[in-house]
């Protein structure tokens, strides 16, 4: 039984993250899926450098759009892959809840899910 509240879209994006304590490195990488509730994102970075519960500062990037969308959220959770990247880094996926999102940001999410699901609903 799936518990999500929000329709996840598999889409990638651009998004830079940011651990909000004890890291002043923000890395870019692409979300695997979004939704209006949270995000998840494809890292490569030392595994044991995040934690659940970590709070997280998120830069979503749509196309076409300049200004990202800013979030703060808390990572919910962390699942590892045996995979090696073309560096011999590890691979993992992590989710994270949105805690704190603007109003005009929320809308902005909103649209862009709507928009994209009926855009694959009509294809």
């Amino acid at each position: 039984m799936d518990k999500r509240k929000f329709i996840r879209l598999e889409i990638l994006l651009e998004v830079v993250h940011r651990r909000e304590v004890h890291s002043s490195v923000a890395t870019l990488t692409l979300t695997k899926n979004i939704s209006q509730g949270g995000v998840c994102f494809v890292d490569c970075r030392e595994i044991d450098n995040f934690s659940v519960m970590d709070l997280m500062n998120l830069n979503i990037f749509f196309p076409f759009d300049s200004i990202p969308v800013k979030i703060k959220g808390k990572v919910s959770w962390i699942k590892n892959y045996d995979k090696i990247d073309e560096d011999g880094r590890n691979r993992f996926d992590m989710g994270v809840e949105f805690l704190e999102v603007r109003d005009e940001d929320k809308q902005r999410i909103e649209q862009y899910i709507k928009g994209k699901l009926k855009d694959k609903a009509c294809t």
